[in-house]
Formats: C-alpha cells, structure tokens, sequence
C-alpha cells in the first residue's frame, strides 16, 4: 500500500465514520467530502506519476536486505526489521544459509524478492533459527585460519586476527564457523 493509499483508507474512514456515529452529520455533506477526498487523491496520484521529484519522495521503493551473502544493516533499518526477522523472510523462502543469497529485496508492497547464487558460498547457517527456544546447542567457534560469519549479520572472512574482533558491518563480535549448507 503506498502512502497515498494509506492517506486516502484513512480519510474515508473518517468521512464515512462520521456519517455513521452522528445523526446530526447529513448524508449530502458526507458524500461531498467523500468526492473530495477521492478527487485529491486522484490529482495527487496523477502529480506523483508525472513528477520524478515527486516519485522518488512519496512512493515506495525496493530496499536491499542481502547482497553477496550479507545483511544490509542499512536496508534492514530502513525497513525497521531486524537480522533475525531478515533471516526469518528467507528462511520462508527456504534459504538454508546466507551463502546461498546473492541478492534479497523488500519490494515496495512488502514481498522479498530473494535471488540465489549458482553455486552456495560459505556463509552464515540460519537453519535451526539462532534464536530458537530451547536454545539449541553452541555453534563451534571457528577454527585458526578457516572461515567465519559474524552471527549477527553473516559477514563472512577467511581468518580472524582476533577471536573478539569487531565485524565492520553490524559492529557485533560473536563469530561462528561459516559453512556452505
């Protein structure tokens, strides 16, 4: 639903809810502001259509939650979703690991569009859930000169200098062992 949308669901509600909820409210009135709001609205879809300013700051648009197998911490803010609901979307997609992710989209009516590398990477397991209650088993840190994910955000690197060195990405510094499934 885009912003214009919602602006006209709620002013409808509001002329058709006076009607309802006041007797002294005459039904002409009501319908006058009803094609008022229908029209405004209208002129202002036609507005938004024709003027790219007017696009870009009203309509919705993608936002990018993945890409290379890493969460976007600044996509996943900007649609106020935190990594664990991020891993939650695509695990209903059936993403196994972030590896698998090449590029993942909240599109602008609030489906994800997940595309998927030809071949897995290593990368950061969400399957079981990292959250999940009982909590499962501690995943084994990894091993001197393998691969890790940041468990926050699935960054993945070769080696870590420190085992408690900071992820540049998300700034957390919990590291798991990255794997390819």
């Amino acid at each position: 639903m885009s912003m214009t949308d919602m602006i006209l669901v709620i002013a409808l509600g509001s002329a058709v809810g006076d009607l309802t909820f006041y007797e002294d409210v005459p039904i002409f009135h009501a319908l006058v502001a009803i094609t008022v709001i229908v029209l405004l609205t209208k002129f202002a879809d036609r507005a938004i259509h024709n003027q790219d300013f007017l696009k870009r700051a009203l309509a919705n648009s993608p936002v990018m939650l993945v890409r290379d197998g890493v969460i976007a911490m600044e996509g996943a803010s900007r649609r106020d979703l935190n990594t664990l609901e991020v891993m939650e979307l695509l695990r209903i997609h059936g993403v196994r690991n972030l590896g698998e992710v090449e590029w993942a989209f909240m599109e602008a009516g609030g489906q994800l569009s997940v595309f998927l590398f030809d071949a897995a990477r290593p990368g950061l397991r969400i399957v079981p859930p990292l959250d999940m209650q009982p909590a499962r088993a501690p995943s084994a840190p990894p091993q001197e000169g393998a691969q890790a994910a940041c468990r926050c955000c699935g960054l993945t690197t070769a080696a870590l200098a420190r085992k408690d060195a900071d992820c540049p990405n998300c700034g957390q510094n919990e590291w798991l062992a990255a794997s390819v499934r």
